[in-house]
């Protein structure tokens, strides 16, 4: 192929040399103008994180899509500015302290709560189902956020109620994506004060079972144990270390209304999905709204 000077430019599956060295402006998702080769150039850095340590120049090309010349361009530039450092074994890059520097910086000003809040608003305006967030407190898993569906529900919780640690599914969630010693004595707490027969404590106090159940499926569901007449489902907002940052849940009227294949269920594990990549969990996702 010819350019309109007749020079010749080879054409694959990835870029051109040209076409990646072009500094050209193109539109975003969010009709903002932006610089082609600045998003070209994330590419390499995510290849590079991708890779969780110092990778060669061709691993580098075929993971962003650029041929070896156009990789080790924007490779030299980040070694210029400190984001990449070369490897001791030659031909080989890592990040470098600039990008610790940023990364450092991105999750200090992480705001968790944001995130928690946009999920649940997107989930609630899909699925039209009453929404909320809870973060864990000193007394267990307690509502930052009710956002409404259509129709509102009417119950007796909102901001600051605090629910249960077994019963809710919220709490279930946090008992398994947290560690136990952080859970352990209000989980004792409610062990005693469990109404019912000894066989029925016994259920619910299966702790191990519990978290292997929740973690297994990437989610909790519970029907008129809370709120007699609802159903409810939660799933965990995790942060890098895998733990439960913030947890969301959607409620809907009548018994039994989500399961594994529900739609609700499954925007729901998609979006918390995201969520957790946006606060940092790089490992992979239980179940994510497939």
């Amino acid at each position: 192929m010819t350019d309109i000077t007749g020079k010749e430019i080879r054409v694959d599956n990835k870029l051109t040399d040209k076409a990646a060295e072009k500094p050209n402006v193109s539109g975003s998702g969010n009709g903002s103008k932006s610089i082609r080769s600045v998003e070209i150039g994330v590419r390499v850095l995510d290849a590079l994180i991708a890779n969780n340590g110092p990778m060669p120049l061709r691993d580098v090309a075929e993971m962003s899509g650029l041929s070896r010349s156009q990789a080790h361009r924007y490779l030299a530039a980040y070694v210029n500015t400190g984001l990449v450092i070369p490897a001791a074994m030659s031909g080989y890059y890592g990040l470098g302290p600039q990008a610790l520097r940023l990364g450092l910086a991105a999750y200090a000003q992480l705001d968790v709560s944001l995130v928690a809040r946009n999920a649940i608003d997107t989930l609630v305006k899909e699925t039209g189902l009453t929404g909320l967030v809870t973060i864990w407190g000193s007394n267990g898993p307690t509502i930052i956020r009710w956002t409404h569906g259509r129709p509102p529900l009417a119950t007796s919780f909102g901001l600051g109620s605090v629910l249960s640690v077994l019963s809710s599914t919220a709490g279930q969630v946090f008992v398994s994506f947290l560690q136990e010693s952080l859970t352990e004595d209000l989980v004792s707490k409610e062990l005693k004060l469990l109404p019912g027969t000894e066989q029925s404590k016994t259920q619910v106090g299966d702790i191990p079972a519990l978290r292997k159940r929740v973690r297994s499926a990437g989610y909790a569901v519970g029907s008129g144990v809370v709120i007699p007449g609802l159903s409810a489902i939660s799933a965990p907002i995790l942060n890098k270390d895998g733990e439960a940052e913030a947890v969301l849940g959607l409620i809907d009227r009548g018994a039994d209304r989500f399961d594994g294949k529900s739609p609700a269920t499954k925007q729901l594990l998609k979006v918390s999905a995201q969520a957790s990549r946006d606060i940092g969990y790089t490992a992979e996702l239980v179940n994510p709204g497939k």
